[in-house]
């Protein structure tokens, strides 16, 4: 009582400033609760706000921020809901029976559970269905895509199996992006992809030949394409997912068939997150290859099927592999999990307690070289965006890793600048398949367009 009393003396001497207070959180309570009893369901109490501001202007009151308003809404539905489950017991219950009153409330638990277990049934049944439904339509579309690539014929030079080994990393493609520079002076899409791809085939082939390598290990380390979950990422994809694979697989059959020219060529895949088939991010084998970095390496395997090229065993694929080049023990991950340098020493620890013996480490991830004496993290090919700039803080450049490893086990690991691209050649993609679903360049890059965005 003493408190209560000291509270309405303090908000009596707040004066005008307190009346506000009061009556402009009383305002939206009673505007909810008017909403509610006239039959308004919760989705259309929410879509009432603007409504709600206008009354408030009109009445010169104070307005509740939208979030304070969606709390309300969500506590004024839970009382009213409790307040009819106690009608209905009152109406069962004289005061006098204990027992049926216990029962009542047995009831009301019994019936909720079964609402819930329903709900819930029909959620994951829902989502099921939905999730089949678009495999159905992305198999049928990518068959049809297929169709529009030429079958790659490599006419391969004569190479000795002696020699150093080459590793190019490809990490973090996220193909199907499209970037635009706002603040981050970058620009992405499929043209720029192949055209960043072409320049790593001609410098990794630099340092190769002037370090006599002669077998080369392509590394995919995940992320090839692009994650559609999100809003951002839905309004800046070029084209649909299976164009995008199809797309995809057709940079790197070029890119493979550059290389294989001149060099023995080994591919091994792990799989990222952002590629990822499923909503969630799950680590198990089967998990792992739930994903679209695994459906290009399989194509590219069947693509090249018969020519000299040589794909690790699909059964090894997952989000960490070990590969032994010549007694070279070689990690290769997406790098989800490495943040610090005792990850690195933790994922050593794990190899090694197995029965490996790992030399060095190779990663991506994060879309930032850092090279150190047993490990390197590669850049991303699509170089720096809106979520790294304004989310991260991160301000990068596109970037890819490839590494020298000689008979002696002594490894030079490089880092390619792949930025600036406007004088390259790249290689050539299918237009077909490159239905832009997003606005053009030009339209993008409008002012009144970025100001449309950050309105929705």
């Amino acid at each position: 009582m003493v408190v209560f009393l000291l509270l309405l003396l303090i908000i009596l001497q707040t004066g005008k400033e307190g009346k506000h207070i009061l009556s402009y959180s009383n305002f939206a309570t009673e505007f909810i609760s008017e909403l509610y009893e006239q039959g308004y369901t919760k989705r259309e109490i929410k879509e009432q706000y603007d409504e709600y501001l206008n009354r408030c202007e009109e009445e010169g009151e104070p307005t509740i921020e939208i979030e304070s308003y969606l709390r309300r809404i969500r506590k004024i539905f839970q009382d009213f809901e409790e307040n009819k489950i106690f009608e209905q017991l009152d109406n069962v219950y004289n005061g006098d029976d204990d027992d049926l009153l216990l029962k009542a409330v047995q009831f009301k638990k019994n019936q909720q559970r079964a609402q819930d277990k329903a709900r819930i049934e029909g959620k994951v049944f829902r989502e099921t269905a939905r999730l089949t439904n678009a495999l159905e339509a992305y198999y049928m579309a990518m068959i049809e895509a297929i169709k529009e690539v030429p079958v790659p014929k490599i006419t391969k030079t004569k190479v000795s199996k002696k020699g150093n080994w080459g590793v190019v990393n490809l990490a973090d493609l996220h193909n199907n992006e499209e970037v635009y520079g706002e603040n981050f002076q970058n620009n992405y899409n499929f043209i720029i992809a192949g055209q960043r791809l072409k320049l790593l085939a001609d410098e990794a082939k630099t340092y190769f030949n002037a370090k006599g390598v002669k077998k080369v290990l392509i590394a995919g380390l995940g992320d090839f394409l692009n994650s559609d979950r999100r809003l951002d990422e839905k309004y800046y994809q070029a084209t649909n997912r299976a164009n995008a694979t199809v797309l995809s697989a057709y940079l790197l059959e070029q890119f493979i068939i550059d290389l294989a020219e001149e060099y023995a060529i080994t591919i091994a895949f792990v799989t990222g997150n952002e590629s990822r088939i499923d909503k969630d991010n799950e680590m198990s084998k089967l998990s792992s290859t739930n994903n679209f970095d695994f459906m290009i390496y399989e194509y590219l395997r069947v693509l090249f099927r018969g020519q000299p090229v040589k794909f690790i065993d699909p059964l090894k694929v997952d989000r960490e592999l070990f590969l032994d080049l010549d007694g070279f023990g070689l990690i290769m991950s997406h790098g989800e999990g490495i943040k610090t340098e005792k990850n690195i020493r933790d994922i050593f620890w794990r190899y090694t307690a197995n029965g490996y013996k790992p030399d060095y480490l190779i990663y991506g991830h994060l879309h930032s070289t850092f090279i150190t004496d047993y490990s390197a993290r590669s850049g991303s090919l699509c170089g720096s965006n809106a979520y790294a700039e304004k989310q991260l803080n991160l301000h990068g450049r596109a970037s890819q890793n490839i590494m020298i490893i000689d008979k002696y086990k002594t490894v030079t690991p490089i880092r390619i600048d792949l930025q600036n691209v406007e004088k390259v050649k790249g290689y050539d993609i299918i237009e077909k398949l490159e239905s832009y679903n997003t606005k053009s360049q030009s339209k993008m890059t409008k002012k009144d367009v970025i100001v449309q965005v950050v309105k929705i």
